[in-house]
């Protein structure tokens, strides 16, 4: 490590991702969804992502199903890559118990095929959970005692410099944070310690070092930090607008720490303005669809933390407008069963993709659909028509 060049510490970080490559080891977690992972080679270290929409559309679920329920299904099934995976969840919104709800409702349609809501899964209203279901979720314990080796939800941190303290143990306690010290011009001499050993130097000023490099104990592990959404984090003593504390968390904690020293994945939800879910029309009285979809100018409380973002993906829920097709889709037989995911920014690649996906709100899933005009999109429609006349 001492004497190590900027240019080595790049190329070498370069030449390592092509050894991993040559051995058929992923640098990145797939996200399962075909044409995204053309685009978006999935979950990669050190990139910022953000998931935006309107209230109620789905940000959450496909959080989830991209950066839990694909992720630890990656993971699960290809044993061989050794993939060390750590999920750190800030539900801002959810309690843990709702939180988990949700993930019992995908498990039982992953493993039955059964369409459960968290409703019907609580035996609330008119819905009464029967003893086969009920002993099929007890059946589930197994899978999620294994996920919560990988998944820690955290429901009840709520201000940016805590949450980022909750980041940063977490980091100490897996790998090293070395500092260089600032008076040594020559790389070569360059005198490197540990966060340990500058804390030790009590004669000197920690002043004198600043960071070097974190280095994880498994070069092998993916972290991710996951904000459920962002504008529900406190305002702290030195962060006197919500503007500010968003700012904080994103800038300050996850883009410049989190991100860039630790090399952690972070995905951020965020709400578009309200304004942006009202319907508009044209002078003619239709609809003008591009208004409605999902943009960064339309972020809500803090638009200028989109800067902060490499990927952004929109979601876009068209029957809640009354368009009756989009896409070359039909959305009356659709209905609330569709959305669109939105590829809106990416620093590291196109971004011409709209993907159309079936969505079930009730199970957590998001299934990428196949051409409007195909058989197999024919035989989609049969089958919704089918079970709704059941």
């Amino acid at each position: 490590m001492e004497g190590e060049s900027l240019f080595d510490r790049t190329f070498n970080s370069i030449k390592r991702n092509k050894e991993n490559k040559d051995n058929g080891i992923y640098n990145s977690i797939p996200f399962g969804i075909p044409s995204l992972d053309r685009q978006v080679p999935g979950i990669m270290k050190g990139i910022v992502y953000s998931v935006i929409a309107a209230s109620g559309v789905g940000k959450t679920q496909l959080t989830k199903f991209l950066f839990i329920l694909q992720a630890y299904k990656f993971v699960k099934e290809h044993p061989e890559l050794n993939i060390k995976l750590k999920i750190i969840y800030f539900a801002l919104e959810e309690s843990v118990e709702e939180f988990m709800t949700n993930l019992i409702c995908n498990r039982l349609k992953d493993k039955y095929g059964l369409t459960v809501s968290s409703l019907m899964l609580r035996s609330m209203g008119e819905f009464k959970l029967s003893d086969d279901i009920l002993k099929k979720v007890e059946e589930c314990r197994e899978y999620f005692d294994d996920m919560s080796k990988y998944l820690d939800i955290q429901d009840s941190i709520y201000n940016p410099t805590g949450m980022y303290y909750y980041c940063r143990d977490y980091a100490t306690a897996n790998g090293t944070h070395y500092y260089r010290h600032l008076k040594c011009q020559d790389p070569k001499e360059d005198e490197i310690l540990t966060k340990q050993q500058v804390e030790a130097l009590n004669k000197l000023e920690q002043s004198n070092y600043c960071y070097y490099k974190y280095v994880p104990n498994n070069p092998n592990e993916f972290v991710l930090v996951v904000t459920d959404h962002i504008s529900l984090v406190d305002i702290e003593a030195n962060t006197d607008t919500k503007h500010a504390a968003m700012s904080k968390w994103s800038t300050d904690y996850c883009r410049k720490i989190l991100a860039k020293r630790y090399n952690y994945c972070i995905a951020q939800i965020q709400q578009t303005e309200m304004v942006n879910d009202k319907q508009q029309f044209s002078f003619s009285g239709d609809t003008i669809v591009n208004k409605l979809l999902p943009n960064l100018s339309a972020l809500g409380d803090n638009k200028i933390i989109g800067r902060d973002y490499f990927i952004v993906l929109g979601v876009f829920a068209p029957e809640r407008y009354q368009i009756p097709e989009y896409l070359g889709y039909d959305i009356t037989k659709l209905r609330d069963n569709f959305r669109s995911i939105h590829l809106i920014k990416n620093r590291l690649g196109p971004t011409n993709l709209v993907l159309p996906t079936y969505f079930n709100g009730a199970t957590n899933t998001f299934m990428e659909l196949p051409p409007p005009k195909s058989d197999a999109m024919k035989a989609i429609y049969e089958a919704i028509e089918s079970s709704r006349r059941k």
